[in-house]
């Protein structure tokens, strides 16, 4: 089983949907991977919805921000850091501390953002965040 990380706010530019799709892809192809979804924001509700949409209630988990434990230690905790961004954000708070950490990342191609640590796929791609997903929890290497 993979755990999964996306650590931010929850609007629509984060592009939490498409991961959570991404999980339910996973799950359709025999692989199990949790994500753990920590923020707040405008986008809750739909990313609520998402989960129940997508039947993946079980495998995606919504923490508010004062329940979780602090960054560094959820992704301590993750195998990896899945951002899924659909708009040309910058590189975040999140993907530094996983990089520095050495926390395998997946994230979508925008500018300025350099793959070291990490995979990097097409913005809005459920089945390529899937696919990068796989690889992370069948290679060692990848985790490493």
């Amino acid at each position: 089983m993979t755990r999964a990380l996306s650590f931010g706010p929850l609007v629509w530019e984060s592009g939490l949907e498409y991961a959570i799709h991404a999980v339910a892809l996973a799950r359709a192809r025999g692989a199990v991977c949790r994500l753990r979804i920590v923020g707040a924001g405008e986008h809750l509700h739909a990313v609520a919805f998402a989960r129940h949409q997508l039947d993946v209630v079980d495998l995606v988990e919504l923490v508010a921000p004062e329940n979780a434990r602090p960054l560094a230690h959820e992704l301590r905790a993750a195998d990896v850091l899945v951002d899924a961004a659909v708009a040309d954000t910058p590189s975040n708070a999140a993907l530094e501390t996983a990089r520095e950490l050495g926390v395998p990342f997946v994230a979508t191609r925008r500018p300025g953002l350099g793959d070291d640590g990490g995979l990097i796929v097409e913005r809005r791609d459920p089945a390529a965040i899937a696919d990068a997903l796989a690889r992370v929890a069948v290679s060692p290497r990848q985790r490493a």
